[in-house]
């Protein structure tokens, strides 16, 4: 994937991305190790993405624009 701008709306996107990935991936990890447990892979995607809408949809109404808004189902 290619930016062209480091403001790019889908820069920002991008470093959400990778920094919740990695958040919830740790998590999985810690849960594992110390709680015996273990999720979904398919659930710790799910957790990527919410928290990924739930960032977005926290942002000022001014700073996503309406193609975000849609392509995450934000409201």
């Amino acid at each position: 994937m290619k930016f062209h701008s480091r403001n790019s709306v889908r820069h920002n996107i991008a470093g959400m991305a990778i920094a919740a990935t990695v958040y919830h991936l740790w998590r999985e990890r810690n849960k594992r190790i110390f709680n015996h447990h273990r999720s979904s892979a398919h659930q710790t995607r799910e957790d990527v993405i919410n928290t990924l809408r739930d960032k977005l949809s926290n942002l000022g109404n001014g700073e996503q624009p309406e193609t975000v808004k849609t392509q995450w189902d934000i409201h």
